[in-house]
């Protein structure tokens, strides 16, 4: 069954709202995330008490390894996108790097749900383990 012009048109829109959304979610996640893994050890600077106690365990640069380490996936990843965007915006503008390979590699994973995903998950297990960690010292 093929698909009317007016249906297309209809689906497109729901389809770029529901995008719009998730770049929306995916924003403040990420800005969660990066705060959160500053956040948490600039705790320990600011707070003589909590910071004696913390530094005092023998997991303390462990502990903000995890959360550094958090905060680079996060990082990492809205550079690959930003790299990826760019190249992909550029195909447009300009074609100077249409048909080449990093163009090719581009356009094969701008849509790659799964780069934003992975670092996601990462982020979210180091710093489970670093949370989990510290309630282990300050239990």
């Amino acid at each position: 069954m093929t698909e009317t012009t007016e249906a297309r048109a209809q689906r497109l829109q729901h389809s770029a709202s529901h995008f719009a959304n998730y770049q929306e979610y995916n924003k403040v996640l990420r800005t969660w995330f990066v705060s959160f893994g500053l956040g948490a050890p600039a705790l320990f600077l600011v707070n003589e008490e909590l910071g004696k106690k913390f530094h005092e365990s023998r997991w303390h640069t462990w502990i903000v390894g995890l959360y550094l380490g958090g905060c680079a996936a996060q990082i990492v990843v809205a550079l690959v996108n930003k790299f990826i965007a760019w190249h992909c915006h550029d195909d447009y503008e300009t074609e100077t790097l249409r048909d080449t390979t990093l163009h090719n590699w581009c356009r094969k994973y701008k849509d790659a749900f799964w780069i934003d995903m992975a670092a996601d998950i990462v982020t979210a297990a180091l710093f489970t383990i670093a949370t989990i960690t510290l309630v282990a010292i300050f239990a």
